[in-house]
C-alpha cells in the first residue's frame, strides 16, 4: 500500500515536471517560405509578430510618419495592430522601429521599446496580468488577507481546528 503511494507520487511529479517544457517550433527549411520562417523566429524571440493586437495603456502615443515630418496621436484605450518590421542599425536610440496601425489612415512608426512600454496586447491573459501588476495588487492581497483570517477564524470558533494552549 505504501509502495503504490509513493508510486503514485513519482509519477505526478513527473507528469508535473514534464508539462512544464515549452518546445520551441522546429521550422523545416524546405516546406516553409523564407517569409512565413522570419516570423516564427521573430516571434520566439520578441512575443508578438505582425498582426499581432495592442492596447494603448499611456495618455498618449506619437507615431512618426516617414519621412519624419509629421507625428500622429494616438489616446489612452485604443487599439492597434502591428503592420511591419523595420531594422535600422544606424538609429542610436533603438534599431527595431514598429509600423502600427489604428486604422487605415492612423499608420505610423515607433520604437519598439516606446511601444512595448505604452501597450498592452489585447488577449485575456495580458490584459489580467497588466490589471494585477500595477495598483490593485495591494487590494487584492489585503481583500485576499481578510479572507483568509475569517476563515481561519470560522474554523477556530466551529472547533474544526485544533489548537494547543
Amino acid at each position: 500500500m505504501l509502495k503504490s503511494k509513493y508510486i503514485g507520487l513519482l509519477f505526478l511529479v513527473l507528469a508535473i515536471l514534464m508539462a512544464c517544457q515549452y518546445p520551441s517550433p522546429v521550422t523545416p527549411s524546405g516546406d516553409m517560405p523564407q517569409k512565413k520562417r522570419d516570423s516564427v523566429n521573430y516571434l520566439m524571440e520578441r512575443h508578438y509578430t505582425l498582426n499581432s493586437n495592442f492596447e494603448v495603456t499611456s495618455d498618449s502615443l506619437m507615431l512618426q510618419q516617414l519621412p519624419l515630418v509629421d507625428v500622429l496621436p494616438v489616446f489612452k484605450g485604443e487599439r492597434l495592430v502591428v503592420a511591419e518590421f523595420m531594422i535600422q542599425a544606424a538609429d542610436s536610440v533603438d534599431s527595431v522601429w514598429v509600423k502600427v496601425a489604428r486604422d487605415q489612415e492612423t499608420m505610423g512608426w515607433i520604437h519598439e521599446k516606446e511601444l512595448l512600454e505604452k501597450v498592452v496586447p489585447v488577449d485575456s491573459v495580458s490584459q489580467f496580468i497588466h490589471f494585477f501588476s500595477n495598483s490593485h495588487t495591494i487590494a487584492f492581497f489585503v481583500i485576499l488577507g481578510f479572507f483568509g483570517i475569517w476563515y481561519i477564524h470560522r474554523a477556530i470558533r466551529r472547533q474544526k481546528l485544533q489548537l494547543i494552549w
